[in-house]
C-alpha cells in the first residue's frame, strides 16, 4: 500500500512514466501498474510498455498503453476517465481470446465537424471455430491512477489525439509468462508399431493402422487433481521440492496388466493379428511342428543333436554337433531352426 501523500508526491514528478519520454502533464498519471501473462510472451531485458496516446470525445478521456511482447502486440489497454474525475483509478485486463471471427474495421466519426476524427471499431463478418482455451488467463492486466485533468483539457480539445510514447518504469511490469502451470492434459505416446505389409502380391497384405505422436484422452485438468499410479508405475512426492516424479517400474503401482491397454476407444488390432500393435503373437508365429499342433509341442533331442534357446530373442538353436558320435562338427554350426 502506498504511503500517505504519495500520489500527491508523484503528481509533481514524471513517475510512474519515464522523464525523457513523458508528453502528459505530471498531475495527469500518477501511479500505474501491469501483469503480463502467462501468454505474454513477455521477457523483461527484451520488451516494454509505454503510454501510446491520449484521445478525448467530449468530457470523456481513453487512456491507451502497449506493449511489444509478442502475445500482447496491437492488444492494449485502454483507460477510460472524466473530465471531473481526479485521483481516480481503474483496473483493465485483455483476456486470452479463442481465434476470433473474421473483421473489417468500419470508420466510426466523433468530436464536433471543425474537428472530426476517426475511430475504428470491428466488426464481425463471418464465424470461425475456435480453439481450445483451457483457462482464460489475461494476456495482461493494469491499473491507472490519474489525478486531476484540468490541464490535460486545456491541451486536448474534443476530438482530438494526443500521441506519444512515455515508457512506464520497468520496475512497475510484473511477467508471469511461463511462470505457473494453469491445467493438466492427459495424452498417450503412440506404441512402437509392426511395419504393416503392404506387398499387394501378398495374401496377408495389412492395411496400414491409424497412427499419431500422441493420443489425447483429456485437456483442460484444473482444480483438485488426485494422480494415481498405474500398471508398472510409481508415483513419489516430494514436499520439500514441490514436486512429484512419475517414473516406471516393473509391477508397481496396479501391477502388470493382464492384457494388452488400448491408447484410445476402440483400438484394435490390424486385420489377422491379435496384438494392438500388429506385431505377430506366439500363435501366430509357430502353428505347428512336423504336423503337430499345439499349445504344447514337446521339443526333444537325440544322440549328436542339442538344443539351446534363446528366450531373449525368441530363438531356438538346434545344434547338430555329433558329439555322441564317431563323427564331429564343430561349433560354426550352430544354425537357427525357427524363430
Amino acid at each position: 500500500m502506498a504511503r500517505p501523500g504519495w500520489l500527491n508526491e508523484n503528481a509533481n514528478r514524471s513517475f510512474p512514466l519515464l522523464a525523457e519520454t513523458e508528453f502528459v502533464p505530471n498531475d495527469v498519471v500518477v501511479d500505474f501498474g501491469c501483469t503480463m501473462g502467462y501468454n505474454s510472451g513477455y521477457r523483461e531485458d527484451e520488451h516494454r510498455v509505454w503510454l501510446q496516446e491520449v484521445r478525448r470525445a467530449g468530457n470523456t478521456f481513453y487512456f491507451e498503453f502497449q506493449t511489444d511482447a509478442p502475445g500482447c502486440e496491437d492488444k492494449p489497454l485502454i483507460f477510460t476517465r472524466y473530465l471531473a474525475d481526479e485521483n481516480a483509478t481503474e483496473y483493465v485486463e485483455v483476456l486470452v481470446e479463442a481465434e476470433p471471427a473474421p473483421t473489417e474495421l468500419v470508420p466510426v466519426p466523433y468530436g464536433p465537424e471543425e474537428s472530426l476524427s476517426f475511430s475504428y471499431v470491428e466488426v464481425e463478418t463471418s464465424l470461425s471455430e475456435a480453439p481450445l482455451v483451457c483457462v482464460e488467463d489475461p494476456l495482461w492486466l493494469g491499473y491507472l491512477v490519474t489525478g486531476s485533468l484540468a490541464q490535460l483539457a486545456s491541451l486536448l480539445p474534443s476530438g482530438s489525439v494526443l500521441p506519444g510514447v512515455s515508457q512506464v518504469e520497468p520496475a512497475l511490469v510484473q511477467s508471469l509468462a511461463g511462470h505457473y502451470v494453469r491445467s493438466v492434459n492427459l495424452a498417450n505416446g503412440d506404441r512402437t508399431r509392426t511395419p504393416p505389409n503392404l506387398d499387394p502380391e501378398c495374401e496377408c497384405a495389412d492395411a496400414p493402422q491409424e497412427t499419431q505422436d500422441l493420443w489425447i484422452r483429456q485437456t483442460c485438468l484444473d482444480g483438485q487433481i488426485r494422480f494415481v499410479a498405474g500398471y508398472n508405475c510409481t508415483i513419489e512426492q516430494d514436499a520439500d521440492e514441490n514436486t512429484l516424479t512419475i517414473g516406471a517400474g516393473v509391477g508397481a503401482g496396479e501391477g502388470e496388466p493382464c492384457n494388452e491397454i488400448p491408447l484410445y476407444d476402440d483400438e484394435t488390432s490390424p486385420a489377422g493379428r491379435q496384438l494392438l500393435d500388429g506385431s505377430w503373437a506366439c500363435a501366430d508365429v509357430i502353428r505347428s511342428i512336423n504336423g503337430l499342433g499345439g499349445p504344447v509341442v514337446p521339443v526333444l533331442t537325440g544322440p549328436g543333436v542339442s538344443l539351446r534357446a534363446d528366450a531373449d530373442n525368441h530363438t531356438l538353436y538346434l545344434d547338430v554337433n555329433l558329439r555322441t558320435t564317431a563323427h564331429h562338427i564343430p561349433e560354426e554350426s550352430l544354425v537357427p531352426w525357427f524363430d
